[in-house]
């Protein structure tokens, strides 16, 4: 990367501007200015036009070019003067113009009140953050002009220089099925009825569907309403119909809804005109992967040899491509690639495009958050996810611990308490699924896509009612979203558990604490955690507070998740 740096800016923040700008009105404006003297070798002293200045520049002819004197070598500069020294190393060429460049200023304003406050001060400070910003605008188009440092609309126009655009975002594409109860006639569902899934993403029929005479079911292709990877949707999501076509009873998608792509970084729009200009020598990788990357509906690319893949036969190589959507749309984008490659492989290379198989994954992120965070926190980090697991290269293992670490950077989010995620490689009906563990090995011909993501805010506690059985109170702990438990594969909580019982002598009174613990719960494949407090009269129990002729035996707890914004929850004890 190529920084160009911030020149407009040196100098030239709202401080040092507001200093500047008080130098001049108490002390007068610095103006430069120049004058002309024919040089004669005979004379040593030229006065400047004006008093109170001070010599900047000296400059005239030397051996016929032009040249700059330098003061202490070729000249003095005294008040309002320049002295010629005796031993100059330089002279002007006799009888030529000499320019001389000095600055003076003007007579001072006579107002001394510019401090904060004040009518001249606070003028003065106004015009300050008026230039600051200007200077700042001025750096900013500047910056905006180069590869590295543009953004956005600015960095569009950079690349045009290249003939480069950047990649538009795509709707998701798909099937969907629709069903009918009555047969006995043909019956034509016309292109344009809106489908939905539960979370009321919408999608229209691009076709009509044609229910044969005698069959209840009937195909047409649809697409995301909305542009995007918010299109992209699982198998039998879309079950939804606002309107219902007349004989319609039902509907859905036996395959997932693929494709949809958000418009292109600028990161990565950013490394394809870097690689532009590589097309044009061909004959190697990088060529190979430049050409590939700008046709349309690519995502990715590899270019593998043997020395990656000890599979690929030697002359070979392996151009291997990441694309979206539905088969028929895969099947352009092969041919195209597969055109583009042979265009450009070295001769006598054997190049040969694949399509590189996707690992979805999928399911659930349960996370921490703050109690009016938590939501905006889940949302951003759950499109954080999607992109980090769309946009690793092909052939990158995914991290597990990378993930939940993105969780940390998300404002509304303390802490991920699991990561239910699982794989699936291949296409029905033939895929493999498994969850994912630390570490998911990705293949040199697989690239990763995100599914079916959602990131669940943990926002309550709850706690059964336990009774005392011989010397343990048994209490029954769930996490919940909303009114809804979670289900944990593995996790481990601390609870803080604050038992209060009531004096049998004054029950009117405030109930007292006879327990103040921390216990950890642990979830094991369920959404129920059992936290057992020990009762006895001994000082290591948890109950040792509690005594039977003292305090009513129906008491009150309180859980609390250590560390967490999550709201309390509370259990009904009876310790008799």
């Amino acid at each position: 990367m190529i920084d160009p740096g911030n020149p407009f800016l040196q100098d030239r923040d709202f401080a040092t501007l507001v200093e500047q700008l008080q130098e001049s009105v108490l002390n007068g404006v610095t103006h430069e200015a120049t004058t002309r003297f024919v040089f004669d070798p005979e004379i040593r002293v030229y006065d400047l036009p004006q008093g109170d200045t001070a010599v900047v520049r000296v400059s005239g002819l030397l051996r016929g070019g032009p040249f700059d004197f330098v003061a202490g070598d070729d000249y003095d500069a005294g008040l309002s003067r320049v002295v010629w020294r005796i031993d100059a190393k330089n002279r002007p060429d006799p009888q030529t113009q000499l320019v001389v460049t000095f600055a003076y200023k003007d007579i001072p304003s006579g107002l001394r009140d510019v401090g904060p406050g004040s009518v001249v001060g606070t003028l003065l400070r106004a015009f300050g953050r008026e230039l600051a910003l200007l200077h700042q605008q001025v750096n900013e188009a500047y910056r905006r002009a180069f590869l590295d440092t543009a953004s956005g609309v600015a960095l569009d126009g950079v690349v045009a220089l290249l003939g480069v655009t950047r990649n538009p975002e795509q709707r998701a594409t798909g099937a969907v099925t629709f069903t009918r109860s009555q047969t006995t006639r043909q019956l034509i569902v016309p292109a344009g009825v809106i489908v939905e899934d539960a979370a009321q993403r919408s999608y229209q029929t691009t076709a009509d569907a044609v229910f044969a005479e005698g069959e209840d079911e009937a195909d047409a292709a649809v697409r995301a309403v909305e542009a995007g990877p918010g299109g992209n949707n699982a198998q039998n999501a879309l079950t939804v119909m606002p309107t219902p076509p007349t004989g319609v009873v039902g509907v859905t998608n036996d395959e997932p809804i693929t494709g949809g792509l958000a418009e292109e970084p600028d990161d990565a729009l950013r490394e394809r005109a870097r690689h532009s200009l590589d097309r044009v020598g061909s004959a190697t990788s990088t060529a190979l992967e430049a050409a590939v990357r700008d046709v349309d509906g690519v995502e990715d690319v590899a270019v593998i040899d043997r020395s990656v893949d000890p599979t690929v036969p030697l002359g070979e190589v392996r151009v291997r491509f990441s694309a979206n959507g539905v088969d028929s749309r895969l099947a352009e984008i092969h041919t195209a690639v597969s055109r583009v490659v042979e265009a450009t492989r070295a001769a006598g290379i054997k190049a040969i495009a694949e399509t590189v198989e996707q690992v979805t994954i999928a399911g659930k992120v349960i996370v921490v958050g703050t109690q009016d965070g938590a939501a905006a926190g889940a949302a951003g980090y759950r499109d954080a996810l999607v992109k980090a697991i769309n946009g690793a290269r092909i052939g990158e293992p995914l991290s597990t611990r990378k993930l939940v670490a993105m969780a940390f950077a998300q404002p509304g989010l303390t802490d991920v308490l699991e990561a239910q995620l699982e794989f699936t490689r291949g296409r029905p009906p033939n895929t493999e699924s498994d969850d994912v563990g630390d570490l998911l090995p990705v293949g040199h011909a697989e690239h990763t896509v995100a599914g079916e993501i959602t990131v669940v805010p943990v926002d309550g506690l709850r706690g059964d009612k336990a009774v005392k059985v011989g010397d343990e109170v048994p209490i029954g702990v769930r996490l919940l979203h909303g009114t809804s438990p979670l289900r944990f594969s593995s996790v481990k909580v601390q609870v803080r558990v604050e038992v209060r019982a009531g004096l049998l002598s004054t029950p009117n009174q405030p109930p007292e604490v006879v327990a103040d613990v921390v216990k950890e719960v642990f979830f094991d494949q369920s959404e129920l955690a059992v936290l057992t407090l020990t009762a006895g009269s001994g000082a290591d129990q948890d109950l040792h507070g509690f005594d039977p002729t003292k305090h009513a035996t129906a008491a009150h707890a309180t859980l609390t998740v250590v560390g967490s914004s999550v709201p309390a929850g509370t259990a009904d004890l009876t310790l008799g």
